[in-house]
């Protein structure tokens, strides 16, 4: 039960369903039907695909925490999982390209978040970015 339950917070499950949750909260309030179903399964795949990318680099340079641990001892199954994310966010985005602009916008501030994972030396982020992320 315990792995199970690690699987959930670990892997962003919980915040992946939150993301959609939120998003279907802004639909009831602005009344909005049209992109629905596909923009909410975009999002929770696209949250997913960016918490767990963002995990597994930060595993491979750390273990200093439970979840880093835990990522990096479940390396293959959280590639494979990565991969099946990427393929369904790519599905879902063809979905709803009319709104690729605002998606290319926040591609490229979660990548100003997890960007600096991939140097040597970690890069101290500045705090908004954190924030807006």
């Amino acid at each position: 039960m315990q792995k199970l339950i690690r699987f959930f917070f670990f892997h962003h499950i919980v915040i992946a369903l939150s993301a959609a949750a939120l998003c279907m909260q802004t639909f009831l309030f602005y009344q909005i039907t049209f992109y629905s179903i596909p923009l909410l399964l975009f999002v929770f795949c696209a949250t997913l695909l960016s918490y767990n990318v963002h995990f597994f680099l930060a595993a491979e340079k750390s273990r200093s925490s439970e979840q880093l641990r835990w990522f990096h001892s479940t390396r293959t199954f959280t590639l494979v999982l990565n991969f099946i994310t990427v393929l369904l966010t790519l599905w879902f985005w063809w979905q709803i390209r009319e709104l690729s602009l605002f998606i290319f916008i926040s591609i490229l501030i979660n990548a100003a978040y997890t960007a600096p994972l991939l140097l040597n030396r970690p890069l101290r982020l500045p705090g908004f970015l954190t924030l807006i992320k």
